[in-house]
């Protein structure tokens, strides 16, 4: 399956299922697609799963999507990993784009064993998102070595991502309540990100945000 436009064209292979579901919210536009590419086979072996995914993201930076770490959360890269002792949390707090979501990394297979049936990794490309969703169903016989996976991608656009942050009936005055909601985010990550410095975690201080095209249009 192609999809994006014409300078930026890139193909998901063996697509078996594909939803491009129209909101009254987002005004009747296409704001999101989903889709299921058809990678493993059932009762596949955890490390095959492990390694088609992660062939999976190699191919989705080779076209240009990098790594999301969602406003509010530290900027932690994978080689901290070692350093936190849970997975999807940091601080004693929930974290959905943690050190184990970096795709420049791939998880060792205890950890990958350990991750929740139902996980992700988030990336950006421009001014659109993707959220790369994994679900796992452990086979019944040999459930340490064998399962089934689904893996289902995810596209938003940057109005359909970033109005999930407010309740329906804010929506309509997003670009006038995103400025004090990025404020609030980035003193929640400034504060975490500092506690963890002071336990001697490093802080990828090379990741920006993407910038919000929301906010320069008029």
């Amino acid at each position: 399956m192609t999809l994006g436009g014409e300078k930026s064209r890139f193909e998901i292979q063996r697509v078996f299922a594909f939803s491009l579901p129209i909101y009254t919210q987002d005004d009747d536009k296409i704001e999101l697609i989903s889709l299921n590419p058809l990678e493993v086979p059932e009762d596949s072996l955890h490390t095959e799963a492990e390694s088609k995914f992660y062939e999976l993201l190699t191919s989705l930076q080779h076209v240009g999507w990098k790594r999301y770490i969602r406003l509010g959360e530290p900027r932690i890269s994978g080689t901290e990993l070692s350093k936190l002792g849970t997975v999807n949390e940091v601080l004693g707090k929930p974290v959905m784009t943690g050190p184990w979501s970096d795709p420049s990394i791939r998880l060792p297979e205890e950890l990958w064993r350990s991750m929740p049936i139902f996980s992700d990794w988030s990336f950006y490309r421009g001014n659109e998102y993707l959220t790369v969703s994994i679900q796992r169903e452990d086979s019944e016989k040999e459930p340490s070595k064998t399962g089934t996976y689904l893996f289902t991608l995810t596209f938003k656009s940057e109005k359909r991502f970033f109005s999930e942050y407010f309740d329906s009936s804010d929506r309509d005055r997003m670009k006038e309540l995103l400025p004090d909601l990025l404020k609030k985010l980035a003193s929640q990550r400034a504060t975490a990100e500092s506690r963890l410095k002071e336990m001697g975690v490093a802080i990828d201080e090379r990741y920006q945000n993407p910038t919000i095209s929301i906010l320069e249009s008029h």
